[in-house]
């Protein structure tokens, strides 16, 4: 579109009454200096996006204080010495990702390349989440699996052939149904198993030298439930309902 109509850098584009007009950035310089001095809020565009894959309230689509709040529980792991300490963990996975390479370059066979680095990249960010490797490069990750088939899911969306059949929408909201009740199944197993590990070890991570991302969100549930173990008191590690909306909306 900018090559056909000699669009410059920054240009309104009026999908009016289709959907929402919004301004289109194509220079990396000036997308730095987008949210400069005064950050931009999140179109509102962007939940409707993204909420056939995360659902709603994600901590992409989200604005002002809930943001902050959220942006404030995660902040240390992307701290640089946090970051610097992960760097045993990026070498191994990019070991494994060059013997991938050198294996299929070696049997002359086509690949896909993209599918190659998603396992390399959900290796390290899974890893720096959950405190622990899901192994996508060797035997695979269901979780990742699970996670690529609602972004393919979601890519058909914005076919109006697809999007307003309802002969093909049942079968794909199904799917994308039993896709989502396995991903929450996994995704509370880790939190409990987190909270589980915290209480077992009897120490509450710290926000400056956390282990995992995961820590950091459910650390103030595993204090609540370390305290109450020590007075006698054995609750289940499940978190409530407004913890889980809290959790699961990173």
């Amino acid at each position: 579109m900018v090559r056909l109509y000699n669009l410059k850098e920054i240009f309104y584009l009026d999908l009016w009454p289709i959907g929402p007009g919004m301004v289109v950035i194509t220079d990396p310089k000036v997308m730095d200096n987008s949210s400069l001095p005064k950050p931009l809020p999140i179109h509102p565009f962007t939940a409707v996006f993204l909420k056939p894959m995360f659902g709603e309230g994600t901590m992409a689509a989200t604005n002002g204080a809930l943001w902050k709040k959220m942006a404030t529980a995660v902040s240390p792991a992307f701290s640089m010495s946090h970051v610097l300490g992960m760097t045993n963990i990026m070498i191994d996975e990019c070991l494994l990702f060059q013997e991938k390479l050198e294996e299929l370059a070696a049997g002359g066979d086509v690949f896909s390349m993209e599918e190659l680095v998603a396992k390399l990249v959900f290796g390290i960010v899974s890893t720096a989440t959950f405190g622990e490797p899901q192994y996508s490069q060797t035997v695979g990750s269901q979780i990742l699996k699970d996670l690529r088939d609602l972004v393919n899911l979601a890519q058909g969306e914005t076919d109006p052939l697809i999007a307003y059949n309802p002969m093909v929408q049942i079968p794909r909201r199904w799917k994308r149904h039993c896709i989502v009740s396995r991903l929450d199944s996994s995704l509370r197993k880790k939190v409990i198993e987190c909270v589980e590990r915290i209480v077992q070890e009897g120490v509450v991570p710290s926000r400056q030298n956390p282990r995992s991302i995961m820590d950091l969100l459910v650390r103030e549930h595993a204090e609540a439930v370390l305290e109450e173990r020590k007075g006698g008191v054995y609750s289940r590690s499940w978190l409530s309902h407004s913890e889980e909306e809290m959790l699961f909306s990173k």
